[in-house]
């Protein structure tokens, strides 16, 4: 039998890392803590004070993503439209005859 012995608790685990990093913007377990300290909090401005900057925090991070996620659907746009025209250009080449495609030019050399 084999017994595998684990020193230390998931959750010790999962925060063991905020000693180096303290924060971590998309640690769940930050967030969870976050909300739920606020939560908890009496004083109403407060607590609505410390609710707008999580907001805050969480619309940047939202920017960030929707910024790369069209930066990438750009990129991806346009090597779709650079292939569709080389691909327009190879069949108008080869229908004027200027260009064919390897395995014919290489049947007419032999």
């Amino acid at each position: 039998m084999f017994f595998i012995q684990v020193s230390e608790e998931p959750l010790t685990v999962k925060v063991d890392h905020l000693k180096d990093k303290p924060f971590d913007m998309d640690d769940d377990v930050i967030k969870a803590t976050s909300f739920e300290v606020i939560s908890t909090l009496r004083d109403v401005h407060k607590r609505l004070r410390l609710t707008l900057e999580l907001m805050k925090k969480e619309r940047e991070i939202s920017k960030i993503q929707e910024t790369i996620a069209k930066a990438i659907e750009e990129k991806i746009s346009g090597e779709q439209c650079r292939y569709l025209l080389n691909e327009q250009l190879k069949a108008i080449k080869k229908e004027l005859g200027v260009e064919t495609d390897d395995k014919s030019a290489l049947s007419g050399e032999y």
